[in-house]
């Protein structure tokens, strides 16, 4: 089995559980108790240090795909059960604040209409609870030495340094942001610098701000910064953007790329909002890898 296709494929379990029924979660203790009754169209698809996953814990829709989807889909519970088995273990377990985190996943769930059954419940008590984990073995970790090393190791991921020159409003009301916007489509676009920042004049309750040389790698790693990048030289937002208590408005004076690596002091505070979760994840790959290098596994799917 693939660790980390089957780390992403139990991260897909956790947003869409495809569990219908909860697995067995009883570990046999002798052969007697181990045959378990079943319906003549099920079938033992895996055993996890002695816990039974059976076809019928699935989905109907299960036996439909494809034999390499099957496989995706049964690694994915295989690493939720072996991190389960482990979580179940750890002093932290029933900590307050997990057990928290539970609950808020539940309430969502019930919220959306979306099945939380037993088994659901176990498999994500497990993950928040070795994320818990891994998020105290790297709370050290962040250090400034760490991200330096970090940009130096993988340079080549920040290039395409993008700058801007733009502006924005805010906007305290959807009537006015739409007034603005329209009056924004009837102007030519020499003439859009000089009309966006007079618009506070004209217009009560706007506020005008400037960004000269506005700069960024990659994928912007925020909504507002999304939109201003997405702008072209000349171009405004179609739509205000709201963020629950005002509209805000983009224009798009000039825009250059850069097909070159971004400086540190450019990357360090996006680099520390990532780190920590590739610092995490790491920790949860290294000790799934050791999960399943000790455990009694049987996939019958790879026979």
């Amino acid at each position: 089995m693939k660790i980390k296709s089957s780390i992403i494929a139990f991260s897909l379990l956790l947003s869409t559980p495809i569990l219908a029924k909860d697995v067995n979660t009883t570990k046999p203790t002798d052969t007697n108790q181990s045959k378990v009754e079943t319906k003549e169209s099920d079938r033992l698809l895996a055993m996890v240090n002695g816990i039974k996953i059976m076809q019928s814990h699935f989905l109907k829709d299960f036996k439909e795909q494809s034999l390499p989807n099957q496989k995706v889909l049964l690694n994915g519970v295989i690493v939720g059960e072996l991190i389960s088995q482990y979580a179940q273990k750890q002093k932290v377990y029933n900590d307050k604040d997990i057990l928290d985190q539970l609950k808020k996943v539940q309430e969502e769930h019930t919220k959306k209409k979306r099945r939380f059954n037993e088994h659901d419940e176990r498999m994500i008590h497990g993950i928040l609870t070795i994320r818990h984990l891994a998020k105290q073995a790297i709370a050290n970790k962040l250090t400034d030495k760490a991200i330096r090393s970090y940009y130096d190791e993988n340079k080549d991921k920040f290039k395409k340094l993008t700058y801007t020159n733009a502006y924005k409003l805010s906007v305290d009301s959807k009537e006015t942001a739409d007034k603005i916007i329209e009056e924004l489509s009837k102007s030519k676009k020499e003439q859009r610098t000089d009309l966006f920042v007079k618009l506070p004049k004209k217009f009560k309750g706007v506020k005008l701000q400037e960004y000269r040389n506005y700069y960024a790698f990659g994928r912007p790693n925020s909504k507002f910064n999304r939109t201003i990048f997405s702008l072209e030289s000349g171009e405004y937002s179609q739509e205000p953007l709201f963020d629950g208590k005002t509209y805000y408005i983009f224009y798009c004076e000039k825009k250059l790329q850069e097909d070159k690596i971004a400086p540190f002091k450019h990357t360090k505070e996006n680099l520390e909002m990532m780190l920590p979760d590739l610092f995490v994840n790491e920790w949860i790959n290294t000790r799934v890898a050791e999960l399943h290098k000790d455990a009694n596994i049987t996939n019958n799917l790879e026979k």
